[in-house]
């Protein structure tokens, strides 16, 4: 097990941690702070933990704020924009998405 503290003062933020599977962010913006259109063949949740936010993909925009989650799929390019002072963005990009797991684990049936 690793705990993970999240710093609120943190300059834009940045990783938190990374490994062959999986690579944990935070974001921590000010209002119309950018991050440029991008896309990664990773799937991506957003979930934003404070404040609010702009996720433009090329087929839509969401505005989202305080404990919402949004989920971009592999090579979707999208941008991100700060709607208010001090938001926080907690990123998970799950690079490994064509593994197939068994049903036990799937279905949380692990271990019988």
């Amino acid at each position: 097990m690793k705990q993970y503290i999240l710093d609120p003062k943190a300059l834009l933020g940045g990783v938190i941690a990374r490994d062959d599977d999986q690579e944990l962010v935070q974001l921590a913006l000010q209002k119309d702070n950018e991050i440029p259109p991008y896309q990664s063949d990773a799937i991506i949740l957003l979930i934003v933990l404070n404040g609010s936010a702009q996720i433009v993909t090329e087929q839509e925009s969401i505005e989202t704020q305080g404990l919402q989650v949004v989920r971009i799929e592999p090579n979707e390019t999208h941008s991100i924009r700060a709607l208010e002072n001090n938001t926080t963005i907690l990123v998970f990009k799950q690079l490994t998405h064509d593994l197939v797991f068994s049903k036990k684990l799937r279905f949380g049936n692990c271990c019988l």
